[in-house]
């Protein structure tokens, strides 16, 4: 699990007042279960805030060494910066032909970036690869 993961299902565990969430609650009640749980365990929440970090800044600095600057974030995601627009949505079509979903944030003024999540290690190796091949045939 990721922080993001950990935060987002457990915000589903300790605020259900409404109908809705307490029907998605009774379809995954074993995972909620374990999320807040998850949660609870402060070792555990600092163990995946830790491997975000680390994660985070290999993937800003990979991402940097192929000419991708990223703004600096204490998220879950950076926002990788590419010299245009149009090398940011060819490096997503790219990275979706890949199986690799990130996200546009032109709606955001942000036409030239790309919001990539920290996911596990193995997620930000793949992501650091496809845009150093994309990177390499466009060049």
């Amino acid at each position: 699990s990721t922080a993001s993961e950990v935060f987002c299902v457990s915000a589903l565990c300790t605020h259900a007042p409404d109908e809705r969430v307490s029907i998605e609650r009774a379809h995954v009640a074993p995972a909620l279960a374990a999320a807040e749980a998850a949660v609870k365990d402060q070792a555990y929440v600092q163990k995946c805030r830790d491997e975000n970090n680390r994660l985070r800044a290999w993937l800003a600095q990979a991402l940097d060494a192929q000419g991708v600057p990223s703004d600096r974030s204490l998220a879950n995601f950076i926002l990788a910066r590419f010299q245009s627009r149009s090398e940011a949505e060819d490096c997503d079509r790219y990275l979706k032909s890949q199986g690799l979903i990130v996200r546009g944030v032109a709606g955001y003024k942000l036409p030239n970036c790309l919001r990539i999540s920290i996911g596990d290690e193995a997620a930000c190796q793949r992501v650091a690869e496809a845009i150093t091949q994309f990177k390499g045939a466009v060049s």
